[in-house]
């Protein structure tokens, strides 16, 4: 193994009581891991970078996560680039005007545009939102594909919302390039969002969906009808961006249980 790359450890064991590095062992860069971690992994032609929005400093994320997301993307031959972070840089929430959000806005996009990811899922503010395809200044390229097919040119930012009950008001601003969201709130979301990625061996598709308790159904976020077993594939990418996956079967089990009564 690559000496750069260390096994999980009771470092994990911090005043900041880190959830994740204590009930997962995976292999991710040495580092200072008190507030999140970040670390890349490959599934088949699809590379997935997980930032740690955490580790802030004035100017956005910290300059040795910033070197080693460079290094990383830079190394990669993947066909496919796709990021996750907590924090959202482009979304319809509050959020978006916080001053470590802001900063890593300057900072973030002109990485992602050079080194080809034209993905990026994040959460944090609890409405769901889908940007246009943007570039690094976050000038609009190009509309969501027919299919949920992920394009090859600009930088698509997609806010997941929450797959929990706590909603944020939904905030449309002018410097924001959002392309979709505001016709699924009445200000605030209704229901729990989030969403599936499917790679077919060639190209990356991205689709989203609300889960109506009330009625026990799932729902794409564009229309349409979708079946169980998606429904449990979906259900993997939200909780990467909001918190686990007990957390997300913990909330969606809470909501069929009040249907019930």
């Amino acid at each position: 193994m690559d000496e750069d790359y260390v096994k999980w450890n009771e470092e994990a064991y911090t005043e900041e009581y880190n959830y994740m590095l204590m009930h997962f062992n995976f292999d991710m860069p040495v580092q200072d891991s008190r507030t999140g971690a970040y670390y890349s992994y490959d599934y088949s032609s699809v590379h997935f970078v997980v930032l740690n929005s955490n580790d802030i400093v004035e100017q956005g994320l910290s300059q040795a996560q910033i070197d080693w997301l460079v290094d990383d993307l830079s190394t990669t031959d993947k066909k496919h680039k796709v990021v996750f972070m907590h924090k959202t840089l482009y979304s319809a929430g509050s959020h978006v005007e916080d001053k470590d959000i802001v900063a890593m806005r300057s900072q973030l996009p002109p990485i992602f545009e050079e080194y080809g990811v034209n993905l990026v899922i994040s959460g944090h503010d609890h409405t769901y939102s889908e940007s246009f395809y943007i570039d690094k200044d976050g000038s609009k390229v190009g509309s969501t594909l027919a299919g949920g097919k992920i394009a090859d040119k600009g930088t698509i930012y997609i806010n997941l919302g929450t797959v929990g009950e706590k909603y944020y008001k939904y905030r449309e601003y002018d410097d924001m390039p959002i392309d979709f969201g505001a016709s699924i709130h009445d200000q605030y979301l209704k229901h729990s969002t989030f969403g599936k990625l499917t790679f077919d061996g060639t190209d990356l598709y991205y689709e989203g969906f609300m889960y109506d308790a009330e009625n026990d159904k799932v729902i794409p976020v564009r229309g349409g009808s979708v079946g169980p077993v998606e429904t449990a594939v979906a259900l993997a990418l939200s909780v990467v961006v909001t918190g686990g996956i007990a957390y997300a079967l913990a909330a969606i089990s809470k909501a069929r249980r009040a249907k019930l009564k």
